[in-house]
């Protein structure tokens, strides 16, 4: 299978490009506005370098990966779709709801494949849970709880663009989409979908961030139901969890298992790559079959949620009705 690959802004393209080979697959075309950098990464991986992202989007390619800056994720969507050629998106989307409904417009249009996720609901654990609540083991949903637990110093010092809310959508987005994006998956397993959204964001630790370091959310779901997403970006802790309380039973899914147990010290993230595997052998599987793996109105709510709650962090913790979701 022949990928291009938009943009070298994180260290994505190079994990997936590692991943290539074993799944029959290999970079035939590489595009970055800084152009040594994609020279380097076709001399690593094959391929060649070339002048635009629309000449990657145009050329003799199965499949196109975007991993260039948030802001730039839509307009480099579009251009694979607009060639009728499957796009993975690295997270999130968009920084713009409408942008979002506008390239799943399109996908659904051109019928081409459009997966744009983060790889924490393809983990074991998070699989687990879903079945169980698709098995209605846990009974009536109550309550539900997301959390997205890294520290942001590594990227203000080195891609500080992911730290800026116009340019990567800071913490709030960037890191809360690994909250949000499990959590609204899990909902969607029992049929719930996202209403409304309420966040407050704060600089605790790092008061040079362009964004903020912690960020907590409310989420009303369709049936009454109302969930939190807590985004912590300043402890030691590097980790993800999510917490489902039903009428039978309650359960947590964590990555890695030990997080909550080890306090006294930092806990590194879980090395395991199952999680972004599943997510890239379910892309490359949907080139093949023309099937999207996420469902699109599930993509579009999580976008939306999260642009919601920037909106409703820089409004003093706004409650914003989500109009795509609720429209979907």
């Amino acid at each position: 299978m022949k990928v291009g690959v938009i943009g070298l802004a994180l260290s994505h393209p190079y994990t997936f490009a590692k991943g290539f080979a074993k799944r029959d697959a290999h970079v035939t075309a590489a595009w970055d506005d800084d152009a040594q950098k994609a020279r380097e990464f076709v001399a690593e991986f094959g391929g060649e370098a070339v002048g635009t992202p629309e000449e990657v989007a145009q050329s003799d390619v199965d499949a196109v990966i975007v991993t260039s800056r948030a802001v730039d994720h839509a307009a480099h969507a579009r251009l694979a779709l607009e060639a009728g050629t499957p796009v993975f998106v690295t997270k999130p989307l968009s920084l713009d709801a409408d942008d979002a409904a506008t390239l799943v417009a399109l996908s659904e249009r051109r019928g081409t494949v459009l997966m744009s996720c983060s790889w924490i609901r393809y983990e074991p654990a998070y699989r687990a849970l879903t079945t169980r609540l698709r098995d209605e083991a846990l009974g009536e949903v109550v309550y539900a709880r997301a959390v997205a637990c890294h520290k942001i110093r590594s990227y203000i010092d080195t891609n500080d663009w992911q730290d800026d809310p116009a340019l990567g959508g800071g913490t709030l987005i960037n890191m809360g989409i690994h909250a949000v994006e499990p959590l609204v998956a899990l909902m969607a397993a029992v049929g719930r979908t996202p209403e409304w959204v309420r966040c407050t964001a704060a600089r605790t630790i790092y008061q040079d961030t362009r964004s903020e370091d912690i960020a907590s959310f409310q989420v009303g779901f369709s049936g009454d139901l109302v969930t939190a997403v807590e985004t912590i970006c300043s402890a030691s802790a590097n980790g993800y969890w999510s917490e489902v309380f039903g009428t039978k039973e309650s359960y947590v899914a964590e990555v890695p298992a030990s997080l909550r147990e080890r306090r006294a010290g930092p806990v590194a993230v879980d090395a395991s790559p199952s999680g972004r595997d599943h997510m890239l052998d379910l892309f490359f599987e949907s080139v093949k079959t023309g099937k999207s793996p996420v469902p699109l109105a599930e993509t579009l709510a999580i976008t939306e949620v999260l642009t919601a709650g920037r909106r409703s962090a820089t409004n003093g913790g706004e409650r914003i009705s989500l109009t795509h979701s609720r429209n979907a």
